[in-house]
């Protein structure tokens, strides 16, 4: 397994891609832990055993915002509220795609930052299932 270096981070949305207008990207796969400790075993004298339960997956992913057609502004919008988004992260130098399929963006902040700053926003993408590939 080789140590990389993130320099260049492909992030498609719903098609559009937008690596390029991306200063950082980071992607949590979770899943709940379900309590499935029993009475009588040996494991439930000593501690409490888990499982792996429903995935509950985020990536946050800072922009910086662009007004053209088909770019951030745009692509957020249309984003905004819909359960239905497909996220693709991956290292542009090789490596494993990451595919967050059914993911919410609850909130998007077009309009954001003081005078002379770069118009930026953070935004964070929730649940879905998350694929390796």
């Amino acid at each position: 397994m080789a140590i990389f270096v993130l320099s260049d981070a492909l992030v498609t949305l719903n098609t559009i891609v937008l690596g390029s207008y991306v200063n950082n990207v980071t992607l949590n796969a979770e899943r709940d832990s379900v309590e499935v400790t029993a009475m009588g075993g040996a494991a439930s004298a000593n501690g409490h055993i888990f499982t792996g339960g429903l995935q509950n997956n985020s990536a946050t992913i800072n922009f910086f915002n662009d007004e053209a057609a088909a770019k951030t502004i745009e692509t957020l919008f249309s984003a905004l509220g819909a359960g239905s988004n497909t996220l693709v992260l991956k290292n542009a130098t090789g490596g494993t795609t990451f595919t967050l399929s059914n993911c919410f963006l609850q909130t998007t902040n077009p309009i954001n930052g003081a005078t002379g700053d770069l118009s930026q926003q953070s935004v964070t993408f929730t649940g879905g299932t998350l694929v390796k590939s």
